[in-house]
């Protein structure tokens, strides 16, 4: 950790006054795999092709401020905290990409698109403050405590393509999971100096915990050709990949027995937050041009992954000091709360399948075709428990002075979709058809709020 017994002042653009940060690395990329298959005489032949899986991310160490008694941090610049405590997971890595080329008698193969990596977690974030923190620029918070988890990899996409002239062509393309967002780590402040800011954008304490998002899973394409005079049997299948699910939010807590005051507009005196990751997208698109007879054409559409509650959220406010001009919670600008608590949990992933079949020569004999799933319910909100013994001041329009909320997350929504165009040898042709359908998941969970006011 970071100690300050002394005097820190800076005047520049993203200037803080202390940073104290511990973050982990990004996981790297897999590798990309490249199959091919050919015969020429009359011989099966097949192939099996996996992406490789992207690393997951560095963990965070703790990242701890400790500023004393009699201590001053003073910035001017815009953009520039005064005091901050990160810890900051690293993000999982992109999955690798699989290619499957086939042309043979008879060619089984097989296609899958690596998974993305898993982000980190984030550690203990802490800030301790006796002394004196002062801030003049727009956007400058006082003290900024956080831990961020790290976001879930984006997965490998997939393309498989192949002819067969004389059997039949048999391919199953499967697009990879997207990794797993990590948890955020406590975040904490302890607070009995003084805390001061009068730019806009400016909050005096802000403690927050930020699941990582899931990692979008991969995308899926099936390309297929047989000649439009052969009496070709075929399958393919093609499987859409699971979005990541998403980190929850960790706790946040605050104890406060000191002065803190705010002058600019939307510049809250504390805020805290917990808010889970939202859960993967998962994208889907498959193609298919074929000149013959197809016999069956499975589609499944991908899964939208999970998404993270937020975590508890505790406020102590000057509950061993005497009421007075130093323990005074005040703020003037407009939309400015005296506290403003929230935990949120994160929105479901979203699902989405796209089918294109086109039959340029042949007849179309059958298909099935099943939609994306969104996830089942957003994350649900967490506790929050406020405790206050001092003075809330607060006397710009809009600003409430204690705003406390746990809010579950939407749920997540499917999108699938399938377009048919064919037309027969013959030069009679069909009407296209499009099928739309679309579904929410469930919304998440509130938790209790608890508001406590000594004199």
């Amino acid at each position: 950790g970071i100690s300050n017994y002394g005097s820190i002042s800076t005047g520049g653009f993203r200037a803080a006054g202390i940073s104290a940060q511990s973050i982990g690395g990004h996981g790297g990329m897999g590798g990309i795999s490249f199959g091919t298959l050919a015969s020429l005489v009359d011989a099966p032949s097949s192939t099996t092709i996996l992406g490789g899986g992207g690393g997951a991310g560095g963990h965070a160490g703790q990242a701890e401020v400790f500023n004393y008694s009699n201590a001053l941090v003073s910035t001017v610049g815009p953009f520039s905290t005064g005091i901050i405590a990160q810890s900051l997971g690293g993000n999982g890595g992109i999955g690798g990409v699989g290619f499957g080329v086939g042309d043979a008698p008879i060619s089984p193969s097989i296609t899958l698109g690596g998974t993305g990596g898993n982000g980190a977690i984030g550690d203990y974030a802490y800030i301790y403050n006796l002394g004196a923190v002062n801030t003049s620029g727009i956007n400058s918070p006082g003290l900024l405590a956080q831990s961020l988890g790290g976001n879930g990899g984006l997965a490998g996409f997939t393309i498989a393509a192949g002819t067969a002239d004389q059997a039949g062509q048999f391919s199953s393309n499967i697009g990879g999971n997207g990794g797993t967002g990590a948890n955020g780590g406590l975040a904490n402040i302890w607070e009995t100096g003084s805390v001061v800011t009068s730019g806009q954008l400016s909050p005096a304490v802000v403690v927050e915990s930020i699941g990582g998002g899931g990692g979008r899973s991969g995308v899926t394409i099936n390309l297929s050709a047989f000649h439009f005079m052969s009496n070709l049997t075929g399958t393919s299948t093609s499987v859409g990949g699971t979005g990541g699910s998403g980190g929850n939010g960790g706790d946040a807590s605050l104890s406060q027995g000191g002065s803190i005051s705010t002058a600019g507009a939307q510049s809250e005196a504390i805020y805290a937050g917990s808010i889970g990751g939202g859960g993967g997208n998962s994208g889907h698109s498959f193609v298919d041009f074929s000149g013959g007879p197809k016999l069956l054409n499975l589609l499944v559409g991908g899964q939208a992954g999970g998404s993270g509650d937020g975590g508890d959220i505790s406020i102590y406010a000057n509950q061993n000091s005497s009421i007075g001009p130093s323990n005074t919670i005040s703020t003037t600008g407009v939309f400015s709360e005296g506290f403003f608590a929230q935990s949120f949990g994160g929105g479901g992933g979203a699902a989405t399948g796209l089918h294109t079949q086109s039959s340029a020569g042949g007849t179309l004999e059958g298909m099935m075709r099943l939609g994306g799933s969104g996830s089942s319910a957003g994350g649900d909100g967490g506790a929050l428990n406020i405790y206050s013994g001092g003075i809330i001041s607060t006397q710009g329009m809009g600003s409430t002075g204690i705003l406390a909320q746990s809010i579950g997350g939407g749920g997540g929504k499917v999108h699938t979709g399938e377009v048919v165009i064919s037309s027969s040898f013959d030069y009679s042709f069909t009407y296209p058809t499009i099928q739309f359908a679309v579904g929410v998941g469930a919304s998440g969970l509130t938790d209790s709020v608890s508001v406590t006011g000594t004199a």
